[in-house]
């Protein structure tokens, strides 16, 4: 590739690109600079106009012509390293594949290893935890631990401590709880068993009392609007009642003497449809009342 920069012509092959780079870059770089410097301050105006899309063009072609040079010998390096690449890439699989043959045997007693191993867990933790069986199981207790019991370095008595000082834990947990004497012992409970934590057991207590409490509240308001409503209602009623009763008082006429009026003073008790029945009654039978 030949290319003017400035004054002068510097050619590129692929043969000045060495494992340090081209040679003489300090000096390209250099013309390079020289032949954009003229552009470096240029403001384009009315005057220069025209002859922008004719410089823009040349910089574009001379870096495309880089660029070009530079997809031509990364074409023709991989090229010459692809049959070297492959053939070394054959040579590692000799080692990789002895390797694994040696690692799939390991596994196969690593396997029985781990399989004898988590039988003698198994049977640690019937030991320990004898009679707690149907309340914690052997992966609950194991998620208490590091999650390190099945490596070479973790032993068996090692592991055998972490579950007896586990289910002191428990113990002294759950015999903390029903110390407290609260109806919510079973829920707090439920929430220890998540971390062992009895700081979770009491969080859960407080919550739930809290709970209670505003169920409490929301009852106690609901009982006193429905008093407010019956005391209401009740109070309409003997409005109702008074009115009707002055409604009813009625004048009686004694039958020895026709012409003369006798009045009869009383009071009525019964319920609302009672009471209209009785006012209805006097209505009709004709017989003169009056408000007392």
């Amino acid at each position: 590739m030949e290319e003017v920069f400035g004054n002068a012509t510097i050619a590129l092959s692929v043969d000045d690109l060495t494992e340090n780079g081209i040679e003489k870059f300090d000096e390209i770089k250099s013309k390079a600079l020289e032949d954009v410097a003229v552009f470096k301050g240029l403001i384009i105006d009315e005057d220069n106009l025209e002859e922008a899309p004719k410089w823009r063009a040349e910089l574009n072609k001379k870096a495309k012509r880089i660029s070009d040079f530079r997809i031509a010998f990364e074409k023709d390096y991989k090229k010459r390293i692809e049959k070297s690449t492959s053939q070394l890439k054959e040579l590692s699989a000799i080692y990789t594949d002895a390797s694994n043959n040696i690692d799939t045997q390991v596994k196969v007693f690593d396997d029985k290893r781990k399989a004898e191993k988590w039988e003698q867990i198994q049977q640690i933790f019937e030991d320990t935890f004898s009679g707690w069986t149907t309340i914690f199981d052997i992966s609950e207790i194991e998620r208490f631990s590091d999650g390190k019991w099945m490596n070479k370095g973790t032993s068996l008595d090692s592991i055998k401590k972490f579950m007896e000082d586990t289910k002191k834990r428990i113990e002294s947990g759950i015999s903390s709880i029903n110390g407290l004497n609260s109806k919510y012992g079973k829920e707090m409970i439920l929430a220890f068993r998540n971390r062992l934590d009895i700081a979770d057991a009491l969080n859960k207590k407080s919550e739930l009392e809290r709970l209670e409490q505003q169920m409490l509240a929301r009852k106690q308001a609901e009982e006193k609007a429905k008093e407010e409503a019956t005391v209401a209602n009740n109070e309409t009623v003997e409005e109702e009642q008074e009115t009707v009763q002055e409604e009813e008082q009625e004048t009686v006429q004694v039958p020895q003497d026709d012409e003369k009026e006798y009045r009869l003073k009383f009071a009525i008790y019964g319920t609302k449809a009672q009471l209209l029945e009785v006012a209805n009654y006097i209505k009709n039978s004709g017989l003169r009342y009056e408000r007392i």
